[in-house]
């Protein structure tokens, strides 16, 4: 199996793509087009910068002092920004889990 990682170029496109979208979404709740693009703009940069801080933790095993050097933020915000991925991680697979365990079981007892 190969790692897909997604490109800053990549990235743009999506942003390109969905952009009208999520801010309709935004302007149905606050009616404001300029403040509804900036919401959009934000949480697609807060995203990515949170993807990058995960990666960097997991899979560059650097600590979180070492993290907040590398991207110029404290080691709490770091905390904080892991924390808020794995919440994400975990709402988004827990349907999931059961069928992890299972597996996961049944791969140990094959072995």
């Amino acid at each position: 199996m190969t790692e897909k990682t997604i490109t800053a170029q990549e990235f743009s496109r999506l942003f390109i793509r969905y952009r009208d979208r999520f801010v309709s979404v935004a302007m149905s709740y606050i009616r404001d087009e300029v403040v509804a693009e900036d919401i959009v703009a934000e949480s697609f940069t807060n995203f990515w910068d949170s993807r990058d801080i995960f990666l960097s933790s997991r899979f560059e095993n650097l600590t979180y002092n070492e993290i907040a050097e590398k991207y110029n933020i404290t080691p709490r915000k770091v905390k904080r920004e892991i924390q808020h991925v794995l919440e994400i991680m975990r709402t988004s697979l827990k349907d999931y889990l059961p069928l992890l365990i299972l597996l996961y079981v049944i791969s140990g007892k094959l072995n």
